[in-house]
């Protein structure tokens, strides 16, 4: 769409069966755009087809005109009506560059981490809901966001952030540093490769989805 730019990153974990839950998504809206990340728990078969399912539904939720915090209210019904006993994290965020606008909602994801122009890079601790799959009645609020041109919004999934020696709060410190860095003078491909080597832990055993996003 114009005045957007995207790219994407998955990788496995690297112990044990190379499939898990992890997942994203840039979904034609009318003339929005929305964006999504999520994460079912598990490496597995079962976690994989599970993630099938969800993109599915996201996909269908949000292309009939649902906003953010109704795509993740059905969804998360959908996931338990479907009693797989599995839970899912999942975070959309609908640009709309024209306005400068953004909303945001989150299914307990880790928030979007966005750099301004000028350099600065910031994590977006938005109010959120719980996980998908916990609670029928749960409600997912959502947060507007001013947009400015050229800024870069940064999804991701908690493999991409999580080490063992350290918070996982300081991993998403580490990946503000490193987004307030690599975007300056460098195109959206190489920035996406300089986030996956400077934050991504060398012991990594879960999943990693990254979807980096260009405004402007």
């Amino acid at each position: 769409m114009p005045g957007i730019r995207i790219t994407a990153r998955y990788l496995p974990g690297t112990q044990g069966m190379e499939i898990g839950g992890d997942w994203y998504d840039a979904i034609v809206t009318g003339g929005d755009v929305t964006l999504v990340i999520g994460d079912v728990e598990g490496h597995s078969v079962g976690a994989a087809a599970a993630m099938g399912q969800l993109r599915s539904a996201v996909r269908a939720f949000a292309t009939g005109g649902d906003p953010p915090d109704e795509v993740l209210a059905r969804t998360n019904r959908l996931l338990l009506d479907l009693d797989l006993g599995l839970l899912a994290s999942c975070c959309l965020v609908r640009p709309t560059p024209a306005a400068g606008l953004a909303r945001i909602a989150r299914a307990g994801h880790l928030p979007p981490v966005l750099r301004h122009p000028g350099g600065r890079a910031e994590a977006l601790y938005v109010p959120g809901g719980p996980l998908l799959g916990v609670d029928e009645r749960a409600d997912y609020p959502a947060s507007d966001l001013r947009l400015s041109g050229a800024a870069v919004l940064a999804l991701y999934t908690d493999g991409l952030v999580e080490d063992p020696a350290v918070a996982i709060d300081r991993g998403v410190e580490r990946l503000r540093v490193a987004l307030a860095r690599a975007v300056a003078g460098e195109g959206l491909e190489q920035a996406a490769e300089r986030l996956l080597r400077e934050v991504g832990s060398t012991h990594r055993v879960d999943d990693v989805a990254l979807l980096l996003t260009a405004f402007g």
